[in-house]
């Protein structure tokens, strides 16, 4: 599709990669870094305010003790997670200190068409940025079973987008767009062994989850 370049040059800049970082007393010898922490796990997500505020996978931060770095325009920020809701695997995070951001508008998950074009774009740090994808909603409303690797449990998630855009470690967290460049999810899950079948968590849970923020700054 024509388009498809147009809209990876708008949202690009609001792309941004997550990492978990540990300080090296905690690590074995042979991954230190020398500024006194290693990066663990890598992860995608995007900013939806011009206030710093990003949406990812809440497996994306999974770690509740560990302390996460936003890479974005080529510096580090400190993150600090808001939320996890791991009924649908949705975190929101927040920079400070960077001035207004870009940011991807997040669409209106209700009105989604069976057929609808999609992109895929996930910022993964190293081999994987800027990993794109494209093609068709070809499911609503999925259920599936999906394994958080961190506790070994498996648990459900409702109200999937299903799509034959590819979703890969490389995209994963990154957003599920439509062709105006809008976010109508949050990629999040393949299914093994098959292929063209992933799965986007609607934009509706991540409107949500900024609500909920919002009513508990305000108490």
């Amino acid at each position: 599709m024509e388009q498809i370049p147009k809209i990876i040059e708008k949202v690009s800049p609001a792309l941004v990669s997550v990492v978990l970082i540990k300080p090296n007393k905690e690590i074995q010898e042979e991954n230190q870094e020398k500024d006194g922490f290693v990066e663990l796990e890598t992860g995608s997500g995007f900013f939806i305010s011009d206030s710093g505020l990003i949406a990812t996978n809440r497996h994306v931060v999974f770690e509740v003790a560990g302390d996460y770095w936003v890479f974005w325009n080529n510096k580090k920020y400190f993150a600090e997670v808001l939320l996890r809701d791991p009924d649908n695997d949705v975190a929101v995070l927040k920079i400070k200190n960077q001035g207004k951001t870009p940011f991807i508008k997040l669409a209106d998950s209700t009105k989604l068409q069976l057929g609808e074009s999609v992109v895929a774009i996930g910022n993964v740090l190293g081999g994987l940025q800027k990993t794109v994808s494209s093609g068709i909603i070809s499911g609503l409303s999925r259920e599936i079973m999906a394994k958080d690797e961190s506790y070994n449990k498996v648990f459900e998630l409702k109200n999937m987008i299903q799509t034959d855009a590819a979703i890969n470690p490389g995209n994963s967290g990154g957003p599920l767009l439509n062709l105006r460049g809008e976010a109508i999810g949050i990629c999040t899950a393949t299914i093994s062994d098959y292929e063209n079948i992933g799965f986007a968590i609607p934009s509706l849970f991540v409107s949500m989850a900024v609500a909920e923020i919002g009513a508990k700054t305000k108490k």
